[in-house]
């Protein structure tokens, strides 16, 4: 008896959906993580309580509907990728659509700007988010910048054969210069830099004068070269040592990963 061929989305794109997935789990983890700092610092939680939700519920069921085995071409990596950086967002704009009091459509519009490191804003009233909606503002874009392919990699091992066609596809310059043999190690190689460097650019930002938790949020989105901040003047309000600090970890972000992972190795 012939078997009913399966729908084309469903068949070539098994990867991205568990890979998704993957993503929408994790961050509801974290979203679970910042509900518990929204009570800790007596703000509202239900933003990113009802994120978790959405994001654990339908991470679990793309993870289900995918295969990590499945390795895409180069034409379902791009579509994969696509539809990726669609989802992604929309999950991660229901914080400030619920607790931060923003429409759907300028919290999507938010969101989006944070991951893909855009740097516009839809905000234009700093005082209607708290300290975790900053906070969480401020991740999107470090999360955004670093990519989440490089972060599922370094950290999720069966990942890393199945997931390489979209590894080279989401990451410019690891194609062509590939700096480790393996995929894995590339991916936590790149995520080791570019921790350390927002851990000092942090401290480098709180030395120069900045309170602390600007400093972290601002060396979040100094990385990526996304440019939210908690301060609605931005940078214009800091010591002039904190905007140069600023502009060099900026260089530093956008000098290559590559180039500086071989300068910590001599």
């Amino acid at each position: 008896m012939r078997t009913r061929a399966k729908p084309w989305l469903l068949e070539n794109l098994r990867f991205a959906y568990y890979f998704l997935g993957v993503v929408y789990l994790a961050l509801g983890l974290v979203m679970l993580g910042l509900e518990g700092l929204a009570l800790l610092l007596r703000e509202s939680p239900w933003g990113f309580l009802t994120g978790a939700a959405v994001g654990l519920g339908l991470g679990g069921w793309f993870r289900r509907l995918g295969d990590p085995r499945h390795e895409p071409g180069r034409a379902e990596a791009l579509l994969s990728i696509a539809l990726i950086w669609l989802l992604v967002p929309a999950l991660g704009a229901i914080p400030f659509w619920i607790a931060g009091g923003m429409p759907y459509l300028d919290a999507l519009f938010e969101a989006m700007s944070g991951f893909t490191t855009t740097g516009a804003t839809a905000l234009a009233d700093f005082s209607q988010f708290g300290y975790s909606l900053f906070f969480w503002r401020s991740l999107m874009q470090w999360f955004g910048g670093v990519g989440f392919l490089v972060l599922a990699v370094a950290l999720l091992a069966h990942l890393a054969v199945a997931g390489r066609q979209l590894f080279i596809t989401e990451s410019t310059g690891v194609q062509k210069e590939p700096f480790t043999p393996r995929l894995r190690t590339t991916a936590q190689s790149i995520l080791k830099v570019y921790t350390t460097l927002t851990v000092a650019a942090a401290l480098c930002y709180w030395v120069a004068g900045v309170p602390p938790f600007e400093a972290v949020c601002n060396a979040l989105t100094t990385l990526p070269a996304a440019g939210f901040s908690p301060n609605p003047r931005s940078f214009e309000q800091y010591t002039p040592l904190a905007q140069w600090f600023g502009t060099l970890f900026m260089f530093l972000g956008g000098a290559g990963f590559v180039l500086q992972y071989r300068l910590f190795l001599l």
